[in-house]
């Protein structure tokens, strides 16, 4: 390992201490090692080594492991770390003069094993029969012999048809070789409606200690319909929520100036602000659409500096992205709030209230929500400005109906 001095003085008397806190990752010769003198700007090395050993454990595959080298000199102590990968990307390691069979996937395959009943849709549905495959692999460097698959689940509502556990025989080692175990189970009538069922698959061999396993969940007894939802507010927020009630959206009644003189959400005007007005979540189909009227009344004398645009999130609220209305926004952010610059927004002065909509077609198949992002920046407030939305609707959106029973 080579140091480099990177300071304006010459360092004398060093030396480097290695250590890990990763588990499974042991540094078994770890100095300290003598550097001696380095000059400013000099380094030295790399005749100094280290030695580290990792255990037998496929489970390091893909994983980092984390090293700190500690450094000591006359002038002063210094700490530094740094990071390095195990195997590549967890496909090509393997685990050396060893075994490791491992389950590397499991899903249902069919649940049409009953000529009676069975609707294709890949869920198991009360009086269904199904398959349920796992994929086996080794990234040892040994063959592995007798390789045993085991399948369980937590759910007893499910009984298996045949055995649970199948030896597949012998799997060729580094990952060159693939065999795969099915499993038939029966789906009781008593599986309660949009349930979750978790199958955990286990897999050894002969001579290797760990038993490697991997879980898949799916849901039961799931069908999938269409719902229509719309948003008037006259109850309450029908599920809909702020980020902050006092200072942000809020429900009033009769704001005049819009011509709608029912429940609406209101952002609130505040300086230095961003609020949120969020939807509660949905799966959306190919057919999905959403609508609202919305009025706004905001700082654009000389830009666009506030307003509200609209959002979705389809990997639970990790990241937002922008909606575009079929309608067009009628402005382009000056970009000074957490609405960034150019990014389309309503802003400007449109006190009555407007029909929008937008097609949500491309998040088919994916669970999410939408929001209302309003934004303002720290200079100009509007008396009596902001935004209101109201009559919200969110069509075609899927919901969950039991499965037909079969006969």
């Amino acid at each position: 390992m080579v140091l480099t001095n990177a300071g304006l003085a010459n360092l004398t008397g060093v030396t480097a201490l290695l250590s890990s806190n990763t588990p499974g990752v042991t540094v078994t010769q770890a100095g300290p090692r003598s550097y001696g003198s380095i000059a400013a700007g000099g380094s030295a090395g790399p005749n100094k080594s280290f030695s580290i050993a990792l255990d037998a454990n496929g489970g390091l595959c893909g994983k980092s492991a984390d090293f700190i080298l500690s450094i000591s000199s006359s002038q002063g102590s210094f700490a530094d770390s740094f990071s390095l990968p195990i195997g590549n990307d967890g496909t090509s390691c393997v685990v050396y003069k060893d075994t490791w069979a491992q389950p590397t996937s499991v899903a249902i395959t069919s649940d049409k094993l009953n000529t009676l009943c069975g609707d294709g849709d890949g869920i198991p549905d009360p009086g269904e029969k199904i398959q349920v495959a796992v994929a086996v692999n080794n990234t040892g460097t040994k063959s592995a012999g007798n390789v045993l698959v085991g399948l369980s689940v937590d759910r007893s509502y499910f009984s298996f048809v045949g055995p649970s556990t199948v030896n597949v025989g012998s799997v060729s080692g580094q990952g060159t070789q693939t065999k795969t175990a099915t499993f038939t189970l029966s789906v009781g009538k008593s599986a309660p409606f949009d349930d979750t069922a978790t199958f955990t698959a286990g897999v050894t061999a002969t001579g290797q200690s760990s038993i490697n396993s991997l879980a898949y969940a799916t849901r039961v007894n799931r069908d999938k319909g269409l719902r229509d939802f719309s948003y008037g507010f006259e109850t309450g927020p029908d599920g809909w929520t702020s980020s902050d009630t006092a200072k942000a959206w809020t429900l009033v009644n009769n704001a005049l100036t819009t011509g709608d003189l029912t429940a609406v959400w209101y952002s609130q005007y505040l300086q230095g602000s961003c609020s949120y007005l969020t939807s509660p979540t949905y799966e959306f189909s190919s057919g999905s659409k959403f609508a609202f009227d919305v009025a706004y009344m905001t700082e654009g004398s000389d830009a666009n500096y506030d307003g509200t645009d609209v959002q979705i999130s389809v990997d639970g609220g990790k990241t937002w992205q922008s909606v575009e209305v079929n309608e067009g926004y009628p402005a382009l952010s000056y970009g000074d709030t957490c609405i960034a610059q150019d990014v389309p927004f309503f802003s400007g002065y449109s006190p009555l209230m407007s029909r929008f909509t937008a097609d949500l077609s491309a998040f088919a198949g994916m669970t999410g929500q939408i929001r209302f992002r309003f934004s303002v920046d720290g200079a100009v407030e509007v008396p009596g400005g902001g935004t209101w939305v109201d009559n919200i609707s969110a069509t075609r959106m899927v919901v969950p109906v039991p499965s037909a029973l079969c006969p």
